[in-house]
């Protein structure tokens, strides 16, 4: 405390010298200013110091960035943890529509079909959600639009397909789509 009384008297000297010097009246006003602030902070300074500690202040400043990082570091593996979960329910889908391929290749062969597509839709929770398969013919089937031939006999080999992937994916029959797109 000793140390702070003889400070604030060294600071009152100088500050009263420093106002006997002043150069004329023009900048006396600014300078009185200036001075009162400086003595009122030397006043408050042991207050200060009572309640803001600075190497406390600096720490609680390193902890806040130190937190801000932490949280931006969170943030960051969350959205690589989504980016890495959207790249492997695509490459779950690709793996299950070629499953569905294998599943279906011979009784769409035997009808003289061929899988042109298949492609498959997850939920979030990684259940299946939908099948899509697009079958065409092996052969061209005369001169006839698409809509004169299209399934013609073969209402089975669909009821057939839906019947197996739905007992095999444990889906319903409506969740799976099958259709016939272009002749090659």
């Amino acid at each position: 405390m000793a140390d702070y009384i003889k400070g604030f008297l060294a600071l009152a000297v100088l500050m009263t010298l420093f106002l006997y010097l002043v150069p004329g009246e023009k900048f006396s006003r600014y300078i009185h200013f200036f001075v009162e602030i400086l003595f009122i902070v030397g006043l408050l300074t042991p207050l200060l110091n009572l309640f803001w500690d600075s190497d406390r202040f600096l720490e609680m400043m390193e902890y806040e960035a130190f937190s801000e990082q932490l949280s931006e570091i969170a943030r960051d593996m969350e959205r690589m943890e989504y980016v890495k979960n959207d790249y492997y329910r695509e490459q779950y889908e690709v793996a299950i529509a070629e499953d569905v391929k294998n599943i279906c290749g011979e009784i769409v062969d035997s009808y003289g079909y061929r899988i042109e597509e298949a492609k498959v839709c997850l939920k979030k929770d990684y259940t299946l959600d939908t099948i899509h398969v697009i079958l065409s013919p092996k052969k061209r089937r005369g001169s006839g639009t698409a809509a004169d031939y299209f399934w013609q006999g073969e209402e089975g080999m669909v009821n057939q397909l839906k019947e197996i992937l739905a007992s095999s994916y444990r889906m319903e029959e409506e969740q799976i789509q099958i259709q016939e797109g272009r002749e090659r």
